[in-house]
């Protein structure tokens, strides 16, 4: 019986450049990005995760960055709302979520003024989009980066298509292009599924970011795509 009898091999393909330790990175994403910075941190990789915490669909992940290379875009007291006894913001994760509100702006504020000095000698941005799900608020419209598990009747569902994806990343290519020309791009598609709205809408909301990758790597030649999604769900998947 051959080795590989019970695997689907995905053959390596090498991408247009390498990165190495003598590349600054920023990792932007999903929970598949804490997972691969910290092992790229462990290895001694000069790097910053998530400095808005998890962001799992490209809008607010394109917004993020965006608001980083303004570098005057400090958060106010105004950006902040109260939960169960924390104060949060829409445009983080609740790790940053704190009792008092003026610890929990503190909080969030260090950590965009160290991403803004760290992203101001980055060459290198590694970009995991989760899915192409959007909730955003039925008051402003405004796009959420994270619910925190408020009232469903504050919020609407809708699934980006193919062009908003590539029209969001667009944008944030170009700006961070625009910071250091010989900017590197990393793409993937996390391989974590988003089951609360079936298994049939997980694989429509990864295939739009699938193809929007696609997208983006034949427009731009310093964007390069890293088959995770493709590695778990086929190769390396629990038969």
């Amino acid at each position: 019986m051959k080795a590989d009898t019970f695997r689907t091999v995905l053959p390596p393909a090498r991408a247009s450049f390498e990165l190495s330790h003598r590349n600054q990175l920023l990792l932007v994403g999903s929970c598949f990005t804490e997972h691969i910075g910290q092992r790229l941190l462990d290895r001694k990789f000069k790097a910053l995760i998530n400095p808005f915490g998890i962001v799992f669909n490209p809008h607010s992940i394109a917004q993020s960055i965006d608001r980083l290379l303004l570098e005057d875009q400090l958060f106010t007291k105004e950006d902040l709302f109260e939960n169960q006894g924390l104060w949060r913001s829409w445009d983080h994760h609740g790790h940053f979520a704190k009792p008092d509100r003026k610890v929990a702006l503190e909080g969030i504020n260090e950590a965009y003024v160290s991403a803004v000095e760290h992203v101001k000698n980055t060459d290198a941005v590694l970009l995991t989009l989760g899915t192409a799900d959007v909730h955003y608020l039925l008051e402003t419209g405004k796009v959420v980066a994270n619910n925190h598990k408020m009232p469903a009747n504050l919020f609407g569902q809708r699934r980006l298509s193919v062009n908003e994806v590539v029209e969001n990343l667009s944008l944030c290519i170009e700006n961070l292009k625009a910071q250091n020309p010989d900017m590197k791009v990393v793409l993937s598609v996390s391989p974590v599924r988003h089951l609360r709205s079936g298994m049939i809408e997980n694989q429509r909301s990864k295939a739009i970011l699938v193809l929007a990758c696609e997208a983006l790597c034949d427009e731009y030649p310093a964007v390069q795509y890293f088959p995770a999604y493709e590695l778990l769900m086929d190769d390396l998947r629990d038969y």
